[in-house]
């Protein structure tokens, strides 16, 4: 047997080693290219909520500890030199290491970061923080000393302390894209976290028509027929009469008269404050020591006071119920509507509204399996009843009349159920219709509503969409129901959709849209206003947009009308808008502002 020469052997083996090596390079660059993502999501979350996600930092560790693995000495098995010395084919490596890093980091902006700040900007303060991740994970390819890794490894470190000290995580935008905030802005000026009394009560008068006294207006239906806001804001945009700071929130405001009633959160206290209409004082302010935050929304109330009978409602965002006195914002009786109904609060907080009507306050807090609805006495506070059997969601109780019933709707994380108030809350009829994450937040739309059947339009958000149905009464409490039509169009994911002269205006997926309720075809889409708010006015829709501008459109079923524009807010705006007389206030978690609307041109 003929035996091969050793030098041949020994060449065997180098190309051998060589070639593991090389697959071994090519696994790391690959790791390595999502790396980005993992380590985006630990820096986020953390600045969210103070600390990182435990697995996704264990399974981030494993990734790092795999690259670290793959291209220890692997630079020295590589190299065409011994004994090693820095080469053509380690330099261009770097560059190929740091485009890839550069720009991984830009295709995770491009689909996750939506930020109101200069994407440049937050681009480039974050990647370079983050290039320390990347030194360690390869510090071993090179045969550095000590000193050196760790040199390298630490001047990084002081560029990854750049980013946390000058921006901060403002939540998430309507489309789950992270927000980015410059830390400076994150506290609201001039808000002083005490309570405060007025010197002399304010007079309690009965609301009048034109009065916004509970989320959504009169109806609870963002529709307010009687109210005109001007035909052309390009030609008479409204007037700006004050602008003043608020606490943090998504709470919308309710007007009574001369009076403006907000929710909002200040430092550790949750707060409910009444204000001048006409200038933006605090009248008197009532505070909790209840403080709510989330990763996905930002600390801060929810929902909307009601203004009934001398008294204020409001929910917490931790479920605390107050009854507080209209004239001097003192507490009247107090509930936890968590813990008195062994609820467990969701990722968003509580965000019903209460609903007050007769002598009852109804609200709805989430607990699984129910219940989803529930009465307290208006006067003493005791809960008088509870109904429903599905988890509360996002949406707020609706008082409706179908076929001349009284009925309270709840759009909970299943569907829509009708209540009747007048038998303790039993259940005439319920609808399923939810997403993959049991999330509804808008009011149902009743279409028509005669003596014998009521069509309703239900929709909802997360790749769900709408359907319209038919509601009968039968005999007793049986009441039936029948799907007219289901579509993917019209997802009113945030806000709530409107009817105007037979057609259905709302914000699909942050993109106006007109449909025809009759088939459930969409006329047009268009304008992206985001995940903001439409309040229909008169014959006029105002739109919030999720990026603070107010835009004011002609409802028409051709095609999308804009009449005007007005630069109002400059941040993230999920709050609802809301007009009284003449008189058009909005806000976000940051300010307030209030305009003067004009005449009819």
């Amino acid at each position: 047997m003929r035996e091969e020469p050793m030098h041949d052997l020994t060449a065997a083996v180098v190309a051998r080693a060589g070639f593991f090596s090389y697959v071994r390079l090519v696994a790391a660059l690959l790791i390595t290219a999502v790396m980005p993502l993992g380590w985006g999501r630990i820096v986020v979350v953390a600045m969210q909520t103070g600390r990182p996600e435990t697995i996704v930092l264990g399974a981030f560790a494993a990734v790092f500890l795999t690259v670290l693995a793959l291209t220890w000495g692997c630079g020295q098995k590589l190299s065409v030199e011994r004994p090693w010395r820095w080469q053509r084919q380690d330099t261009l490596l770097l560059l190929v290491l740091v485009l890839i890093w550069c720009g991984s980091y830009a295709l995770v902006f491009g689909y996750y970061v939506d930020s109101l700040i200069h994407p440049a900007i937050v681009y480039g303060l974050f990647v370079p923080s983050t290039l320390w991740v990347l030194a360690a994970a390869w510090s071993f390819y090179w045969p550095l000393s000590w000193k050196l890794r760790l040199a390298g490894i630490g001047l990084l470190l002081f560029l990854a302390v750049d980013f946390p000290l000058l921006m901060r995580v403002d939540g998430l935008t309507g489309d789950g894209k992270v927000n980015f905030a410059w830390r400076h802005t994150s506290a609201p000026a001039n808000i002083p976290p005490e309570a405060v009394i007025p010197e002399r009560p304010l007079p309690w008068q009965p609301p009048r028509p034109a009065d916004f006294t509970q989320f959504l207006g009169p109806a609870r239906s963002a529709m307010l027929p009687g109210v005109q806001v001007g035909g052309d804001w390009s030609k008479q945009p409204p007037k700006l009469l004050w602008r003043r700071p608020v606490g943090l929130g998504w709470s919308s405001c309710v007007i009574l008269h001369d009076w403006i009633i907000t929710q909002e959160q200040v430092g550790n206290m949750e707060a409910v404050t009444c204000l001048q209409l006409k200038d933006g004082q605090v009248v008197w302010r009532h505070v909790d020591s209840e403080r709510f935050g989330s990763s996905l929304g930002g600390p801060g109330p929810r929902a909307t006071p009601c203004v009934a009978d001398g008294g204020v409602y409001t929910v917490g965002a931790t479920g605390l119920l107050n009854c507080l006195d209209f004239g001097t914002g003192k507490a009247i009786w107090s509930v936890n509507i968590l813990t008195d109904n062994q609820g467990q609060n969701i990722d968003h907080g509580i965000c019903g509204s209460p609903l007050v009507r007769g002598d009852l306050v109804y609200v709805c807090p989430t607990r699984e399996g129910g219940p989803s609805l529930v009465a307290y006495h208006r006067v003493t506070g005791q809960r008088q009843w509870q109904a429903g059997k599905d988890r509360a969601s996002y949406s707020s109780p609706m008082w409706v009349e179908l076929c001349g019933q009284p009925q309270i709707l709840v759009f909970h994380s299943e569907g829509v159920t009708s209540h009747d108030p007048a038998d303790q809350g039993a259940v005439l009829w319920t609808f399923p219709w939810t997403n993959g994450y049991k999330v509804n937040c808008s009011q149902p739309l009743v279409i028509e509503n005669g003596p014998t059947q009521a069509d309703l339009l239900i929709s909802t958000g997360y790749d769900k969409g709408s359907a319209l149905i038919r509601v009968q009464p039968g005999q007793g409490k049986a009441w039936s129901v029948k799907t007219l039509w289901e579509k993917r169009h019209l997802q009113a994911k945030f806000t709530t959709a409107v009817l105007h002269r037979g057609f259905v205006f709302g914000l699909d997926n942050g993109i106006l849209c007109c449909l025809d309720p009759k088939t459930g075809d969409r006329r047009w889409k268009g304008g992206r206003y985001n995940h903001g708010q439409v309040l229909l006015a008169g014959d006029r829709l105002i739109v919030q947009t999720e990026e603070g501008p107010l835009v004011l459109v002609e409802p028409s079923p051709e095609r999308l009308i804009e009449r005007g524009k007005v630069a109002a807010l400059d941040s993230k705006t999920w709050n609802h808008p809301a007009i009284t007389d003449r008189h058009l206030v909005v806000r976000n978690d940051l300010e307030m502002i209030c305009f003067e609307l004009p005449g009819e041109p």
